[in-house]
């Protein structure tokens, strides 16, 4: 189990950024995340072997992602891990500490491909 600062930690951040910049990440999430119905919500999914506990348990609940809403002038990783296929269950989970790094690994990606200033 990670420290108490880890288990408090619910979303990863790039904010303070140009609406310009904020257009190149929907451009990259189009390409590189699964679109949601709601605008400007996106998912990323995580790969199976990252899933721990009630995820590996939950089989009719996967696929698994976490939430990336952009702004007017940021990005934000939601850090809570939930079914793409049943919202319903309880097995929405945050993030384990290397969910948390590839989704950070992610974020830090589409930050350098783009250019982006923050």
């Amino acid at each position: 189990m990670g420290t108490k600062q880890e288990a408090d930690v619910r979303a990863y951040l790039i904010d303070e950024i140009s609406s310009s910049d904020v257009e190149r990440a929907r451009h990259y999430l189009h390409q590189h995340a699964e679109i949601s119905a709601v605008e400007d919500l996106f998912w990323l999914e995580l790969p199976r072997d990252l899933l721990r506990g009630i995820h590996l348990a939950h089989l009719q609940c996967q696929p698994y992602c976490v939430a990336i809403e952009l702004g007017r002038h940021f990005v934000r990783f939601e850090l809570l891990v939930r079914s793409r296929a049943n919202h319903r269950c309880g097995c929405s989970r945050y993030a384990e500490p290397e969910q948390r790094e590839f989704v950070i690994r992610f974020a830090e990606a589409l930050i350098q491909e783009l250019s982006i200033r923050t």
